[in-house]
């Protein structure tokens, strides 16, 4: 399962969950096929993400906000990163029923290195939207918009043709400040991909400029 999330084999992780596999389990570091997956991964991050969802809903597995993993993120960490923007709305406007009890997706959350969902969105291309659905969640709580990361971590992405590409963020970076990491780090970024990495940064600069106008100035200076 972990090798198999690594090189999103996303038919094959299907196969796995489908038999079975615990996509939770750890290896010998602590590792999970979500950690496995991080970077490079949607399909089967998607995947293993939905099926947490899924089976959560049914009392299932971690549930809807334990932490799983090496860095000990949950559920709406990994769907910031690879689902949609129309299931991060459902996760965050819904009440489920659980083993009798009402419990809603906790967005208001960050890992063991200081990440936030927005943080995880953020930083990836493509996620513009789901941003914008988190950015709106966080006016109830707006220090959410302006959290810093930890400690520092280093990705290593692949680009269209293959190549690995490594981007170090730092600790004490604010979503906007890892999306300014990735676009100058990041050499393989399509235009594309750039375009929408800007557009994330545009909503989260909008969020903050309404809930708290003086420290959002601030930060871009």
């Amino acid at each position: 399962m972990h090798y198999a999330a690594y090189y999103d084999a996303g038919d094959i992780v299907d196969i796995a969950l489908k038999a079975g596999a615990d996509p939770h389990k750890t290896n010998e570091n602590g590792d999970t096929a979500f950690n496995f997956a991080a970077a490079n991964s949607p399909s089967a991050g998607r995947r293993m993400t939905l099926q947490w969802y899924r089976n959560a809903q049914q009392g299932d597995g971690p549930g809807l906000n334990a932490p799983s993993g090496s860095h000990e993120s949950r559920l709406i960490q990994y769907a910031a990163k690879w689902c949609n923007a129309e299931t991060i709305k459902e996760m965050l406007e819904t009440e489920f029923t659980i083993d009798g009890q009402p419990q809603r997706v906790d967005p208001f959350v960050a890992n063991d290195s200081g990440w936030t969902p927005l943080h995880a969105a953020a930083c990836m291309p493509g996620r513009a939207k789901v941003v914008k659905e988190l950015a709106r969640a966080y006016k109830l709580q707006p220090d959410y918009l302006f959290m810093r990361t930890t400690e520092p971590y280093t990705a290593r992405y692949r680009s269209p043709k293959g190549e690995p590409v490594e981007v170090q963020y730092p600790a004490d970076a604010t979503a906007i400040d890892l999306i300014d990491c990735r676009l100058r780090q990041d050499t393989g970024l399509a235009r594309s991909e750039k375009e929408t990495l800007n557009q994330a940064k545009k909503f989260i600069r909008a969020s903050q400029l309404q809930v708290r106008p003086d420290a959002a100035v601030q930060e871009m200076f």
